[in-house]
């Protein structure tokens, strides 16, 4: 699962985790408003309609008791009704109106009802008045309030994902790159270059290992591959530089094997025939004495590059061997190197000027400079 999938599936729990918290409060809320209105309804209906319908009951009877009950109507959150002692009905209040024709659902109402509330009095004439609590009303209210909760949670729940999304995927999308590489490592620059042209914004090779040198060791490892020979190591000479003080401090194997040195071989044949698709801006460097790749290597990839020829720079270094990152010629290489990096940097964003470039040009000694023309 990718990075950006997982940030923002963290982001999603985390505010589906709010919402429900969120409405479980408000269902905790809701409930024991409910409760509380419907019983404070219930007693204090219970309690004015008591008096005024003993006095209408002892002034005209029962009768007299439904007119008043009649001209009262319904009262809010609780059910009235006038019944005998065998339980005949003479009048109940009438439906409620408002939000009539609606309920929430069972379950909710479940949820929420508080337990049954009823008051029964006993009136002149036989009769008895009851004041029944109803919370229908208030259950369909904290309902639609639900819902218009979850609405707007909804909605914030889609926007806030949608600009997570949006944010991580900025925060995550590939910024340029410069791919650096030395012999082999060219050979990955250029598959990099290949693989990913959108985020590769330049390309640094250094000895590039398009072919090996001839007859050792590319024809050897031709040989070998044609035999269909098994793998076997041959002892390695010593690094290919010029310097007698880098050469001896250059760490290396001590060893080849022949499958390695084959693959690389193969790999430089491959690329060679896909230089024509690299576009973007390049810089070649090669020592004249390497024995370990042609310095014509330079001069092909640098021709056969599909670089314009403005975004290109080939520097041959005519005293370098194969390591010229170590070689004698390594500070203007890295001068030249640093310039070319500058140069790319400030022209795609990532932080450099132009300035920059003499004052790396600087940073050589002017002896080296005057020694190691290109």
């Amino acid at each position: 699962m990718k990075l950006r999938t997982r940030l923002n599936l963290v982001v999603a729990g985390l505010t589906a985790a709010f919402v429900i918290v969120l409405v479980a409060a408000q269902l905790r809320t809701a409930r024991a408003s409910v409760r509380e209105e419907i019983a404070a309804a219930n007693l204090v209906a219970a309690q004015l309609l008591r008096p005024l319908a003993m006095v209408y009951s002892r002034e005209g009877g029962p009768r007299l008791l439904l007119e008043f009950l009649d001209d009262l109507g319904r009262v809010r959150a609780n059910d009235i009704s006038v019944q005998s002692a065998t339980g005949e009905v003479y009048y109940r209040s009438p439906p409620p109106t408002w939000k009539a024709g609606r309920s929430a659902p069972k379950w909710f109402e479940r949820l929420l009802s508080p337990p049954p509330a009823r008051q029964a009095f006993p009136m002149p004439g036989g009769v008895w008045l009851v004041v029944e609590a109803n919370s229908s009303r208030a259950v369909l209210d904290a309902w639609d309030d639900l819902i218009r909760l979850l609405t707007v949670a909804a909605i914030m729940l889609v926007a806030v994902n949608a600009l997570a999304f949006w944010l991580v995927g900025r925060a995550l999308a590939p910024f340029p790159v410069i791919v650096a590489g030395l012999s082999m490592g060219s050979l990955l620059t250029l598959e990099l270059s290949l693989l990913y042209p959108e985020q590769v914004a330049g390309i640094v090779l250094l000895a590039p290992a398009t072919r090996l040198a001839w007859p050792h060791p590319g024809l050897g490892l031709a040989i070998a591959s044609a035999l269909g020979l098994p793998d076997f190591v041959v002892p390695k000479r010593a690094p290919d530089i010029r310097d007698a003080r880098q050469r001896r401090q250059q760490r290396t194997y001590s060893a080849e094997p022949f499958l390695a040195g084959n693959e690389v071989r193969l790999a430089g044949k491959r690329l060679s025939q896909e230089l024509g698709k690299i576009r973007c801006p390049a810089f070649v460097a090669h020592g004249a004495k390497d024995h370990v790749c042609p310095v014509r290597n330079a001069y092909r990839v640098h021709a056969a590059l599909g670089t314009p020829s403005e975004d290109k720079e080939l520097v041959i270094l005519p005293r370098s061997y194969h390591i010229i990152t170590r070689d004698v010629e390594r500070a203007l290489l890295r001068a030249r190197i640093q310039a070319f990096l500058f140069r790319l940097a400030a022209r795609v964003d990532i932080g450099s000027n132009a300035s920059d470039d003499e004052a790396l040009a600087a940073r050589v000694p002017s002896s080296e400079l005057g020694r190691e023309s290109l």
